[in-house]
């Protein structure tokens, strides 16, 4: 006879707020690598010359990969977050032209 285990796990329960507030602060983390996302990519624009002539292609091109495999991730992310916040469309910050522009939701 097999003796069952249980998992037991804790589970915070939060009120509408901290979740509204929980989520507001997931979109500015997706926002946050978004950016970082933006500048890896120019810094690679910007110095693709000096990779090439360094023989670090390869090295570079992998970079390349997992850039493009965290951006598909973060697309996920972003749609899994706008599920939990649908009627939420404006963003807390958005880049336009270089310059930081917030949206203040309240």
């Amino acid at each position: 006879m097999e003796k069952k285990t249980h998992n037991y796990r804790y589970i915070e329960w939060k009120t509408p707020d901290e979740m509204h507030f929980s989520s507001l602060q997931w979109k500015s983390e997706l926002n946050f690598i978004k950016d970082e996302h933006r500048f890896f990519e120019d810094m690679l624009k910007e110095y693709t010359l000096p990779i090439l002539e360094s023989q670090l292609f390869s090295r570079v091109k992998e970079l390349i990969e997992q850039l493009n495999l965290s951006r598909k991730d973060l697309k996920l992310l972003e749609n899994r977050v706008a599920q939990h916040s649908p009627h939420e469309e404006t963003p807390l910050i958005s880049s336009a032209n270089g310059l930081q522009n917030i949206t203040f939701l309240y």
